[in-house]
């Protein structure tokens, strides 16, 4: 309002001038004071705040990691709650597609955390629980034609449990299966995996989020699942108090469970096994097509934590961030050249490319956490 009305005035002023050129030694120093005045509120208003690594690593915490697990969590319930008003024995098709389609929702959001697996997911072993892959389908197989209960899953193999159970049970050839071929077993089988991936998804918000809704936590102690870091706190707090920015910092950029753990699990393991080894069997949500973009996904996780520490490692060194946001780039761009399904095209020229583009990310990440160590230091 204050600049508005300062605008109003000066136009004013100078048009008054055209009509009393006397006015104008006074029109000039009354703008003159109008503007320093000015400057002096803009200054106030925006203040200039230095960045430092502790800023950086706090800002990472709370406009990627706390909100990335929040969206995990709300589009997770969504698919829970699709599942939960679905009734075996009188499923539709449009019903299952639409299961389908939400549960796809929500394994993008699980794939866009996949950068920082550190804190609440390294120490509770979500991942370890709920993703391994490849399923074992001969032991999947062997359970659902027993007559094994199906309503716990606490002596199961993390080898049949999760989103790639949850898929298998769902999806075959890229597309929702036929209701008419889902067995009744299948779906008590798809029902109990998704109690358990709801408990778990839930227990990484808890974990981070301080503010989570209290009936998660509800749910969660009634699940005896532990959500507190070891100082008996969220891990936000945990890990700016156990740990100095360096250490942080260091985590978030080279730490297995961090942006260099995952470009380099892209390289070696995502593509680099069954590209290396011709192992076809070996890649992730074959069942549902996703596997290209299960990698996109990891990209933009990726993509969306450096944005965060990148302001801070600009005032280091502006050429090393552009060359880590070049190379995040090129590795996009390389993952969305390679052809779907996967499974069909794990030799192809495409995916030797996109390996060596992961692997220039790990190079360059790892590079920049020594650049900012040996300042820190």
């Amino acid at each position: 309002m204050w600049k508005r009305t300062f605008r109003r005035g000066i136009c004013f002023l100078i048009s008054s001038t055209k009509m009393y050129k006397s006015l104008l030694p006074v029109v000039l120093s009354v703008v003159l004071v109008l503007a320093a005045a000015c400057s002096s509120e803009d200054s106030n208003d925006n203040p200039v705040e230095t960045i430092t690594l502790e800023t950086a690593v706090t800002h990472a915490i709370d406009s990627v990691v706390i909100p990335s697990y929040r969206e995990l969590v709300k589009e997770e319930e969504s698919y829970y709650s699709r599942l939960s008003d679905a009734e075996y024995a009188s499923l539709t098709q449009s019903q299952l597609e639409a299961i389908c389609k939400s549960f796809l929702h929500a394994r993008s959001r699980y794939e866009c955390t996949e950068a920082f697996f550190f804190g609440a997911d390294a120490h509770f072993y979500v991942d370890a629980d709920i993703n391994q892959w490849p399923l074992d389908v001969i032991r999947c197989r062997q359970l659902l034609s027993s007559n094994a209960p199906l309503e716990d899953m606490s002596d199961w193999d993390a080898s049949i449990v999760g989103w790639h159970g949850i898929e298998y049970v769902l999806f075959r050839n890229g597309s929702p299966r036929k209701v008419a071929d889902i067995t009744e077993r299948e779906w008590k089988y798809l029902q109990t995996l998704s109690r358990n991936l709801r408990l778990r998804c839930l227990q990484l918000l808890c974990g981070w989020d301080k503010d989570a809704p209290q009936i998660y936590r509800d749910l969660l102690t009634a699940a005896r699942l532990e959500y507190t870091s070891p100082h008996g706190n969220d891990y936000r707090t945990y890990m700016l108090a156990a740990y100095t920015p360096l250490q942080n910092f260091s985590a978030m950029l080279i730490g297995d469970h961090g942006l260099m753990g995952l470009s380099d699990e892209i390289a070696d393991t995502k593509l680099g096994r069954p590209y290396n080894n011709n192992d076809a069997n070996y890649i992730e949500s074959p069942y549902s097509y996703q596997s290209v973009n299960d990698l996109v996904y990891n990209v933009k996780s990726i993509r969306n934590l450096w944005s965060a520490l990148k302001p801070y490692v600009s005032t280091v060194s502006a050429d090393k961030a552009k060359e880590v946001d070049t190379a995040i780039d090129n590795l996009e761009t390389a993952l969305k050249l390679i052809k779907s399904p996967f499974a069909q095209h794990i030799r192809d020229a495409e995916v030797s490319a996109a390996i060596e583009k992961s692997e220039a990310l790990s190079k360059i990440l790892d590079e920049t956490n020594e650049l900012v160590t040996k300042i820190k230091q």
